[in-house]
């Protein structure tokens, strides 16, 4: 499925979905998310939209895999997901920025686990609050090979993660954040994070490469990966400048 929202309602769009499944489905190859796309060409002059899925499900054990939203203009206030699956993993989502103006938090793929799942931001006016390549939410759940990428914007007080297991054991392994343009005047970037009190998952093998943009001494802080709990181990993570 494809959808393109060039203009808004008075009262600005919540809830756009490029394709969505819900309810029950008892056939194995049924009730995933796959392969829908959102594309955003509203006018700067129109409202506020927010919680923009490439694709999103809730049926118990069903993906989310190789959903897209593309942002070319237009004001984003709120949650933009590429993928979401409620109940299963997301798989390779991707978001892409080029233009508009982006303020809330911005996740490639969200599910149980969440695997190679991607953020490019190569334009765009607004402070984003928060940017995940992979975000994964189950007890066990990991975040494996997700990548966000930033070629451009403005960054304040930003909180930008390649990877993030959220729940007790979940490992944040192989993730990564590239920056080659921006300018960052506060937050920070991590590689992979697994940081709540209780949390034991792994956090290895995560890379952050910064190759250009501009950043505020003392105000950035840059991590190849963050482990808040010591039985959380944290090995083989990179930053490269």
């Amino acid at each position: 499925n494809r959808l393109t929202v060039t203009s808004t309602a008075p009262g600005g769009m919540t809830n756009i979905y490029g394709g969505n499944t819900t309810g029950t489905a008892a056939v194995e190859d049924e009730g995933h998310a796959t392969n829908n796309t959102v594309t955003i060409k509203a006018s700067v002059g129109n409202k506020n939209l927010s919680y923009i899925y490439g694709g999103h499900t809730d049926i118990e054990g069903k993906s989310a895999r190789k959903n897209h939203v593309f942002m070319e203009a237009g004001n984003s206030t709120g949650l933009l997901f590429g993928g979401q699956a409620e109940k299963g993993v997301a798989e390779e989502n991707t978001v892409e920025i080029s233009g508009g103006t982006a303020t809330g938090s911005i996740y490639g793929g969200v599910g149980r686990s969440a695997h190679k799942n991607t953020v490019t931001i190569k334009n765009g006016a607004g402070s984003i609050s928060k940017i995940f390549g992979g975000y994964a939410n189950a007890a066990d759940g990991n975040a494996t090979g997700n990548t966000v990428t930033v070629e451009g914007g403005a960054y304040n007080s930003s909180y930008i993660y390649g990877g993030y297991a959220y729940n007790k054991s979940g490992s944040a392994t192989g993730n990564t954040v590239n920056v080659a343009g921006g300018t960052f005047t506060g937050g920070y970037i991590m590689g992979g994070q697994n940081s709540n009190a209780d949390r034991t998952g792994m956090v290895s093998g995560n890379t952050v490469t910064i190759t250009g943009g501009t950043m505020s001494a003392d105000a950035v802080y840059v991590f190849g990966s963050a482990a808040g709990n010591t039985a959380a181990a944290a090995a083989g993570n990179t930053v490269n400048l």
